[in-house]
């Protein structure tokens, strides 16, 4: 490439070498931050037995239905299970469902606040939007859904990853919908 003949050339060189290094800064941060335990830097250690199974299953396409008695931590698995995929893979869409807004204000919502929002991960809350956004560009997305009418406002929606808590909660019909809006991230 021949040098800069004006100013006006240098100067654009000159931003696109920043514009480059601010990326690769960034891509660095992301990756820091991926390599980091996510459970550690929450504060977190899950409970011997179920938790603990379910929580170290592999990273692939999976379906898992884990039940129990109440108070078990089944949506506090769920949960880490989000916020460790969305740490992991840049870009990823994570939507979680349960049947009615206050049944996510009541449980998981608290659960989150109670963590911080996900700040010791780089996270930003957006109230107004309920997405807990990550360094990585991966959002968790908390959505409900009663019924079909209700699931068919996510038919342009592209999801990575669905959660779908209380499931038996659900009717059927909405959860084969939400099942339809389940993309590879590729």
């Amino acid at each position: 490439m021949p040098p800069p003949s004006s100013l006006a050339e240098l100067k654009a060189v000159k931003l696109a070498e920043l514009r480059d290094l601010r990326q690769e800064a960034d891509r660095r941060e992301r990756e820091r931050v991926v390599k980091l335990d996510t459970f550690a830097l929450m504060g977190f250690t899950p409970n011997p037995g179920p938790q603990t199974r379910f929580l170290s299953l592999p990273d692939e396409n999976i379906d898992v239905l884990y039940g129990g008695a109440v108070g078990g931590s089944k949506s506090t698995s769920l949960l880490f299970y989000a916020l460790r995929a969305c740490s992991r893979f840049p870009g990823l869409q994570a939507f979680w469902f349960r049947r009615s807004f206050p049944e996510l204000e009541h449980s998981v919502l608290r659960l989150l606040a109670r963590y911080g929002y996900a700040k010791s991960l780089g996270c930003s809350w957006r109230a107004d939007t309920h997405e807990l956004r990550f360094p990585t560009g991966s959002v968790l997305t908390f959505s409900h859904a009663k019924n079909v009418q209700e699931a068919s406002a996510f038919l342009s929606a592209e999801i990575n990853l669905l959660i779908i808590d209380e499931r038996t909660t659900l009717l059927p019909d909405v959860v084969d919908l939400l099942y339809t809006r389940v993309r590879s991230g590729q």
